[in-house]
């Protein structure tokens, strides 16, 4: 990833993922009670599963895996649209073979992992559309989708990263005059079969590989890159060309619908008979959200996904595993009630004020039992040590599945350059084992009395247990439904 330093000039702005986490999230050295500066709902996320995505789990309950009733899909919610536009997914129409074949590196699916962020509204019982830019005063939206290839545990692997946003407006005469605005006092070039286009090359730079930054406008989107530079590559032509053939298949793509519904990582990759296991679209989030009370809704503009597909001991550290995590923001019944009645209203994309609750549901995927239950030692004997460094955080086992340890502390972060206040938030993990898999369950909201007083949604036990039966039967669902 090109540092924050480097960033293209304002005309490009990087595709807005919404997390930017490493391709193996797993570290047992971690130091849980190190904060990062939540700055929105992404940075508080971050700062979450930063801090604590290696200690948590989830438990068993004995289920019939051959039970449909036990396993059904989980909901797809409401059909989204950009005002009379479709919303589009962009991992659905980024391809990974195309694009690894397309740039001559690996496409290997056990040397991959890939982000994504989108809209989502699954919680949305009442709409069978929904403009998703009604639930915000933006005049835009993005869906993002960013490919790590190459991944390797020991880091000996050439890591080449790519990322797509599709920046999707109303109309597509909006899409061509933001482009027309971007190209403004520009030395930008096009690419080669698309001259409603522009790059720059090279645009940012770490200490291994350049990169480049392009956008493209298709009807009533703009799709924009950051892609790598080689070395050979200095004027970025050879990326121009790479990038015109992988826009072609990205249209056709688009154009056939195959962007219409969210990309499904079941099965991507295995350890073991163990399939991933997508934490986003296996989970039924109206019944796990039903947990936190009636009312209870999902942040609809974004929820961010990591999928580290290539199996991983963490250099040795831990046994092997893969994992996919989940990502969103949500708000209570009273909060919706207090944002209607009060008289400061939130800002336009002001997620951490609106929505400021999240949870992180995540799971690992292991060969066998035992290195599930291996795993969550490893987690408590590191949650041993970091309780002689934060007296706030507290453990404790909990008879849920096949072992379970929970896991509470409390904290603080912001950012001085845009808050006086230090941003306080209180984080409740839980890790579950469940046969070869263990479920991380991370709750956490931040203490703010504008635009309105958070509500102090903490989580016991009995719910715990409930939250344990809905990701069972995600799991079901996916052992079901992959080959």
């Amino acid at each position: 990833m090109p540092s924050e330093n480097n960033k293209a000039e304002p005309q490009t702005p990087e595709p807005n993922l919404q997390h930017e986490i490493s391709a193996h999230s797993v570290d047992p050295n971690l130091n849980v009670s190190q904060t990062v500066k939540p700055q929105g709902v992404k940075k508080l996320v971050i700062g979450i599963v930063i801090a604590i995505v290696v200690f948590t789990g989830l438990a068993f309950l004995v289920l019939s895996p051959m039970s449909p009733l036990v396993s059904p899909k989980p909901p797809g919610g409401p059909a989204l649209s950009v005002g009379q536009n479709p919303y589009v997914y962009a991992c659905s129409v980024f391809d990974t073979s195309v694009v690894a074949k397309t740039l001559g590196v690996s496409g290997d699916k056990n040397q991959q992992s890939i982000q994504t962020s989108h809209a989502f509204a699954q919680d949305n019982y009442k709409d069978k559309k929904l403009d998703i830019l009604k639930t915000d005063e933006n005049p835009t939206i993005t869906s993002d989708c960013r490919l790590h290839l190459g991944v390797a545990d020991d880091g000996g692997a050439k890591l080449t990263e790519i990322g797509l946003s599709l920046e999707q407006f109303t109309s597509s005469k909006e899409a061509k005059s933001s482009l027309e605005g971007m190209k403004t006092g520009s030395n930008a070039k096009t690419l080669p079969s698309f001259p409603d286009s522009m790059y720059h090359a090279p645009v940012s730079q770490n200490a291994t590989q350049g990169y480049v930054q392009a956008s493209v406008l298709h009807k009533n989107l703009i799709l924009k890159y950051i892609a790598p530079l080689a070395a050979q590559d200095a004027k970025g032509e050879q990326i121009a060309t790479q990038l015109d053939t992988i826009t072609k298949d990205v249209i056709k793509r688009i154009d056939n619908k195959e962007g219409l519904m969210p990309k499904n990582f079941n099965g991507y990759t295995r350890v073991g008979k163990s399939p991933l296991i997508d934490s986003c679209q296996s989970v039924d989030y109206r019944k796990l959200m039903e947990t936190f009370g009636n009312g209870s809704q999902i942040n609809p503009w974004s929820i961010g996904a990591q999928h580290a597909m290539a199996p991983t001991t963490n250099k040795g550290k831990i046994p092997k595993s893969i994992n996919s995590s989940c990502y969103l923001g949500y708000r209570t019944q009273t909060e919706i009630d207090s944002e209607k009645a009060s008289t400061k209203k939130s800002k336009p994309g002001d997620s951490i004020g609106r929505f400021p609750h999240s949870l992180v549901v995540q799971t690992y995927s292991f060969a066998n039992t035992n290195d599930a239950k291996k795993f969550l030692g490893l987690a408590k004997d590191n949650v041993k040590i970091e309780e002689e460094i934060d007296k706030n955080m507290k453990h404790a086992d909990v008879a849920i599945g096949d072992g379970t340890l929970r896991v509470t502390t409390n904290s603080e972060g912001g950012d001085p350059s845009t808050s006086q206040t230090p941003l306080k938030y209180d984080v409740q993990t839980y890790y579950m084992v469940d046969g070869p898999y263990v479920y991380l369950f991370a709750n956490s909201f931040v203490r703010q009395t504008q635009p309105f007083k958070t509500t102090d949604q903490k989580f016991t036990d009995t719910e715990a247990k409930k939250v344990f039966k809905v990701l069972h039967k995600a799991r079901l669902y996916a052992e079901r439904t992959v080959k």
